[in-house]
């Protein structure tokens, strides 16, 4: 499959692992803010403004998209002076100078601001008493209830200011990072025990938490289109413009925010962590999930010629659903249907890169190694299946199948393909490759998407899977 689209996002090299960076480079110029409100999770200066949403960014299927209006996932962080009490004291808490402290989102703002228009049209949608939407304005009244529970400081209940600065979703880490999460979801990361010669590094029970509230968040922010609804209250109150299942559908998702929310209301406030960062030249880095190995002299690294792997590839399908309107709501399913390929080039990084019997010396910022011979692991069920549902989150944060029928190209456009770049994590394992996504069914009863992906890299993040060096600890070409 040809892609017919230009890359989304830049390319990163095969050799350049985990090389995505919270430096903002090649961010488009930012406006100045109309409202005044700043965000701060990179290393820009400045008060910006947030993106309005609008029927105009309704283009093409992806990348995915807000209910408001689909301006893209891959936008840049948005930064600045922060505007809440609460979280500038934390800054000065942390026993490190103030301004060597970043706060990281893990929900990432950018999530947060665009489920803020999601959350508009629903609450449009179950205003009136008489709604037929009755288990969505169940769900929503859940999701309140557990979010005032959360401090807000000065902020508006529900406001951009109250979302983003929510102090339980943000951990103090070090300013000045390399191949941080940038704009995407950013865990937490702890250390859990030390055994012998290893420490073991894991996603802390927050973080994990809070990714349930990223997923629901990141489904609803893409099904939710206001002009797929029922346009008006008086509408809302109609059987013909009603549907039980898309009903449904919404207040699970609701549902589970709430669940999420209510949990994190009783979460401590995350407290700067110095054992879980290093340095590397100039820059500040995190360290992954994984077995971090203490004393490099009891380790063999390299001397091990790779083995030859050929070509291997992978196919699997999953399903979702868009929203598609005639005379009533309509809940439309989806099918992806995933192409992945791993060629010979691939195998031979991974066992160069990634594997410390074959290791060959280059190293980079962060350095993981499976544990396992990973061609013998990947292509086990076993590693298969954690590379499709891997695979699976990846695609769904990148690519809105969730559209509204009515905002899809024609089969037939430029814009029924996109492509993205991947230089990232998703949860356990980390990608780089450009994934290609083609609208190929668009039917009123189904919709269907062909995914073609060769990957250049796959490097794990969980100590199951993964050891961890400090660069200083390996041997450089």
């Amino acid at each position: 499959m040809k892609s017919r689209s230009a890359v989304r996002t830049a390319d990163r090299s095969d050799t350049a692992d985990h090389a995505r960076s919270r430096d903002g480079a090649h961010a488009p110029a930012l406006a100045p803010p109309a409202s005044g409100i700043a965000f701060l999770d990179q290393g820009m200066a400045g008060v910006v403004s947030a993106p309005t949403g609008g029927s105009p960014l309704e283009t093409g299927f992806g990348p995915s998209s807000s209910s408001a209006g689909e301006a893209g996932r891959h936008a840049p962080v948005l930064q600045g002076v922060f505007p809440d009490a609460f979280n500038a004291e934390r800054r000065e808490q942390q026993g490190i100078k103030k301004d060597d402290v970043q706060l990281d989102h893990m929900v990432s703002q950018d999530r947060l601001r665009r489920f803020l228009a999601t959350h508009t049209v629903l609450a449009a949608l179950t205003a009136d008493g008489k709604s037929k939407w009755a288990q969505t304005k169940e769900a929503l009244a859940a999701l309140r209830k557990a979010i005032t529970k959360l401090p807000r400081g000065e902020h508006n209940f529900m406001s951009e200011g109250h979302l983003v600065n929510l102090p339980q979703n943000i951990v103090p880490g070090l300013a000045n990072q390399v191949q941080g999460a940038g704009g995407d979801f950013d865990p937490q990361v702890a250390k859990k025990s030390t055994t012998g010669n290893y420490d073991r590094y894991e996603e802390t029970a927050l973080s994990l938490a809070q990714r349930e509230i990223d997923a629901a968040m990141n489904t609803l922010n893409g099904l939710v289109h206001a002009a797929a609804l029922p346009a008006s209250s008086a509408a809302s109150k109609k059987a013909e413009e009603y549907d039980e299942a898309t009903d449904k559908l919404l207040a699970d998702e609701v549902t589970k925010l709430a669940t999420g929310f209510d949990a994190l209301s009783q979460a401590a406030v995350p407290t700067y962590d110095a054992g879980v960062w290093y340095d590397h030249a100039d820059k500040k880095v995190k360290k992954r999930p994984g077995e971090w190995i203490k004393d490099a002299s009891q380790v063999a690294v390299g001397g091990t010629a790779p083995t030859a792997r050929a070509n291997w590839s992978h196919t699997f399908e999953f399903g979702t659903h868009a929203l598609g309107k005639d005379k009533s709501v309509v809940l439309v399913p989806v099918t992806v249907s995933v192409d992945v390929t791993v060629p010979p080039k691939t195998w031979k990084h991974l066992y160069e890169r990634h594997y410390l019997p074959t290791f060959a010396g280059a190293v980079e910022a962060v350095d993981t190694f499976w544990k396992t011979d990973p061609y013998v692991y990947l292509t086990s069920n076993a590693g298969t299946a954690l590379l499709a549902s891997e695979l699976q989150l990846m695609l769904r944060n990148s690519f809105n199948f969730n559209k509204a029928y009515a905002n899809l190209p024609d089969i037939s456009d430029k814009d029924a393909t996109e492509t993205v770049g991947w230089s990232k994590a998703a949860k356990k394992l980390f990608f780089q490759g450009n994934p290609s996504a083609t609208l190929t069914t668009k039917e009123p009863d189904e919709i269907g998407y062909s995914v073609e992906v060769e990957l250049k890299s796959i490097a794990p993040q969980d100590p199951e899977l993964a050891y961890a060096m400090l660069p200083s600890q390996l041997p450089a070409q």
